[in-house]
């Protein structure tokens, strides 16, 4: 249902209960790299195109490793080549100085440097079996 059908109340509920969400999550992960002594910073990234604006981002930083979480249903979906996700999107335009790892469920499903050759890398991906 778009915004514009809701009641801004409602919207700045169901938005703040995401952010909530979101941070709870996150902070998981930063305790994690914490307590391993791995430097990480959390950003917010917004926009109509999240693939474009993280391939954006990794570049205007010079972003150099980067961990994608995915769910069983886009890992599922990508697999079957029914579509593409957020995380296929990056790898096929991320630069080829970022090492890019892509998770589900806790485990590590890609774990490569990125070529910087769009079909070769694609086809590798293409190829993707989860590892344990």
């Amino acid at each position: 249902m778009p915004r514009t059908h809701v009641n801004q109340e409602h919207v700045n509920i169901y938005l703040t209960q995401e952010k909530s969400k979101r941070k709870i999550l996150l902070q998981k992960f930063i305790d994690l790299c914490v307590d391993s002594k791995v430097k990480v910073e959390m950003l917010l990234i917004e926009g109509d195109n999240v693939a474009k604006a993280i391939v954006d981002f990794v570049g205007n930083l010079n972003i150099r490793k980067l961990v994608i979480g995915t769910t069983a249903s886009n890992l599922r979906k990508h697999v079957s080549r029914r579509q593409n996700s957020i995380a296929d999107m990056v790898l096929k335009t991320i630069q080829q100085s970022c090492d890019v790892k892509i998770i589900c469920e806790g485990k590590e499903v890609i774990d490569q440097m990125v070529n910087g050759c769009t079909s070769q890398h694609s086809e590798e991906f293409h190829g993707l079996i989860p590892r344990k």
